[in-house]
């Protein structure tokens, strides 16, 4: 079975620490998103020009676009193909900030965050130093989905409506809540999307049902300790790369 799999957050690692009784040190957990649910689980309207979540009004040279993602192809108007030169033209560039992207497995590589309104921020990590091809997209707004729906925030009921039965991995290690998209009904995401899911700050009291889905094994989505517990979508990652541009240091 191919697992694709990252680094666990801090943010979880910290979440499950508390709800276990384990002191984490020298932890600054960033605040989980909120208003997981505030969008509907369809795409916006096409009835109207979708908002480019910049501003009421975009300055000359920025597009209206969906906050459309489809994986391996594109995060709304980014592609594989988009350049640094590009993302200056289609945002403002005040929205730019120069970053060293994490990706796990303490390695960095260049990134540019891209800070929009209305949920709809991100973070593009570059397959060269010149910054002219795009490898993947990571730390994505909750204002982003999938066309089926998938979004960060949706449930695990929510997610298994879209995917069917799946497995996920354990929580509390290095590759935490990563969702099995082979054998689903988008095993064609595969190598292309991550998907992971963690425990939400009101699930950390429930330290038994914690304890059976921990560790280095696939859980099952219906797992019984899900009853108690109810993951959501922490993070999605969106991989762009072309054949042989990148290596994802071994996470893809």
């Amino acid at each position: 079975m191919k697992t694709t799999m990252l680094k666990l957050s801090t943010m979880a690692m910290t979440l499950l620490a508390i709800g276990l009784g384990v002191e984490l040190q020298g932890t600054n957990p960033p605040q989980m998103a909120q208003s997981f649910n505030s969008l509907p689980p369809g795409l916006p309207s096409t009835g109207a020009p979708a908002s480019n979540g910049i501003g009421p009004e975009p300055s000359t040279g920025q597009s209206a676009f969906e906050p459309l993602i489809i994986p391996g192809q594109s995060v709304g108007p980014v592609t594989a193909d988009t350049s640094h030169d590009d993302l200056v033209k289609i945002f403002d560039p005040a929205r730019l900030a120069e970053v060293d992207a994490p990706i796990g497995e303490g390695f960095v590589r260049p990134g540019t965050r891209v800070k929009l309104h209305e949920n709809r921020s991100f973070t593009i990590v570059w397959a060269d130093a010149d910054r002219t091809q795009v490898a993947e997209v990571r730390d994505i707004g909750s204002g982003w989905r999938t066309p089926e729906g998938i979004r960060p925030g949706m449930s695990i009921e929510e997610l298994e409506a879209v995917l069917g039965p799946f497995q996920l991995s354990g929580f509390a290690w290095d590759y935490g809540g990563t969702v099995m998209l082979e054998g689903t009904t988008l095993d064609s995401y595969d190598s292309q999307l991550i998907v992971r899911l963690q425990p939400t700050p009101e699930d950390t009291h429930q330290t038994q049902a914690l304890r059976e889905v921990l560790g280095d094994e696939l859980v099952d989505s219906d797992h019984e300790s899900f009853d108690e517990i109810h993951p959501v979508v922490d993070e999605i990652i969106v991989s762009l790369a072309k054949p042989n541009s990148y290596g994802g240091l071994g996470l893809w």
